[in-house]
């Protein structure tokens, strides 16, 4: 059988795209192994987000050329001009495309296009890759809208994703009852913006709408929205996340707390307005979490502008902030903004607000010592840590490891060598008996609930 490997990086959004297209390539009858062996196929799909994303995307392709000299590296997914032009010129990539040709991978090992050829017309698009499972994972991301027509000042992704547009619901109902039969109990709602969703179909669907078909499917026990923004929680959005099967746990994407610097950023909201939206899903959701993005040293952010960042991740109680310290991008608005911050500078703030997040994270996890959580969902062995032996000269045993409904992380002793193929993907009662910023310990609350 021939063989194919696949590496992805980025955003959620490439995962799920290389998840459909792994599907349809071992559908073909290749096997696959891992990126680090010598394969016939090499699929790339990389990340442009970041000019360290970028040139993480290239080393990745120089490697697997490396490893296998006579593979054929397919390289799809998001990079710049120049990025293509240092990847084209690597002799094993025999396919370099973005995003819309994703579609057409399967239909190129298949022989249906030869390089130096006009791409063919297409008959489906990136939208109408599928997928049946997410491989290695206990939680399955289902894509529901793609591109976005936002263009803040920061961002490439427009320039790489196009403009918004969004799956069809039936699509997505299809595809979530496809994994609940394969055994998947959460599905995370992802997307790029996913605010926009449903305006461009016709007749145009609410996200609402979308939402509450989703809650609907049989089976289904969790449901998260990967991220989203204030101005999406219209008064039908927040009825239809009273359904008990969206967590408790929102993202909520702050970028910076002053209102100089998201005008600057292109922000369609100010802090008041986020501030509005937390309240609410304070008062109508029981005690959920909330994480966030924040960029450190955007042009035009002084040192007042930062402590306004401080203070509104304070007051907003942030139990996870994901920390980006400005990278400029070529062709984006930033790049063309005058007041950058020098680079020592950003890393200063960005170590500052670090401090401030394992505070904050601390805190939160900190409410949870004592008490038994119901909803842990399995992912698997823990990867840093070992638990006791199981015995007297026995090696120690990797600890379980999962995810609450709120999203903290639990790490909790294996009580057997098999306990993570056992029990992965069950849900589980855990005591917590202390904590970190990071996660939360804890021990068996009970009898292991067995696959049901």
């Amino acid at each position: 059988m021939p063989t194919a490997a696949f590496v992805t990086f980025g955003c959620k959004l490439n995962q799920y795209e290389t998840e459909a297209i792994r599907e349809e390539v071992l559908e073909l009858g290749y096997r696959e192994v891992p990126p680090s062996e010598p394969a016939d196929v090499y699929v790339v799909n990389t990340c442009s987000v970041t000019a360290e994303s970028g040139a993480q995307s290239r080393r990745a392709v120089l490697k697997a050329a490396r490893t296998s000299p006579r593979s054929k590296i397919i390289v799809v997914g998001c990079s710049t001009p120049s990025e293509r032009e240092r990847m084209a010129a690597i002799p094993q990539v025999t396919l370099l495309a973005g995003n819309e040709e994703k579609a057409l991978v399967a239909s190129f090992l298949e022989g249906g296009w030869r390089p130096g050829e006009p791409f063919p017309p297409r008959d489906r698009d990136i939208l109408q890759l599928s997928i049946a499972r997410y491989e290695g994972r206990t939680r399955a991301h289902v894509k529901v809208q793609d591109g976005c027509d936002g263009f803040c000042s920061f961002c490439i992704i427009p320039f790489l994703r196009g403009r918004s547009r969004s799956r069809h619901p039936d699509a997505v109902e299809e595809e979530v009852r496809r994994l609940v039969e394969n055994g998947y109990r959460e599905v995370v709602v992802t997307g790029v913006h996913i605010q926009d969703y449903g305006g461009d179909l016709d007749p145009p669907v609410p996200l609402a709408e979308l939402l509450r078909r989703v809650a609907r499917v049989p089976g289904l026990e969790r449901a998260r929205v990967s991220s989203i923004g204030p101005r999406a929680f219209t008064p039908e959005l927040l009825e239809a996340i009273q359904d008990p099967v969206f967590c408790p746990h929102w993202h909520l994407p702050l970028q910076s707390g002053s209102d100089h610097v998201l005008a600057r950023m292109r922000r369609d909201y100010r802090l008041d307005d986020f501030r509005r939206i937390v309240d609410v899903l304070r008062e109508r959701l029981a005690e959920p979490s909330f994480s966030t993005d924040v960029i450190v040293g955007h042009p035009g952010e002084e040192e007042r502008h930062f402590e306004e960042t401080l203070a509104a991740c304070r007051e907003l109680r942030f139990a996870k902030i994901h920390i980006f310290p400005f990278s400029l991008r070529e062709g984006t608005l930033a790049s063309k903004l005058g007041g950058h911050v020098e680079p020592l500078e950003v890393r200063r703030r960005a170590r500052e607000l670090a401090r401030l997040e394992a505070e904050l994270a601390l805190e939160e996890k900190r409410r949870y010592v004592g008490e038994t959580l119901e909803d842990v969902l399995v992912e698997g062995a823990g990867r840093d840590a070992s638990s006791p032996a199981a015995g007297p000269g026995e090696a120690p045993l990797p600890p379980l490891e999962g995810l609450t409904r709120r999203y903290h992380r639990v790490r909790f002793a294996a009580p057997s060598p098999r306990a993570a193929e056992r029990f992965r993907g069950t849900v589980q009662p855990v005591r917590v008996i202390a904590a970190e910023p990071a996660l939360l310990h804890g021990e068996w609350a009970g009898s292991p609930r067995e696959a049901g």
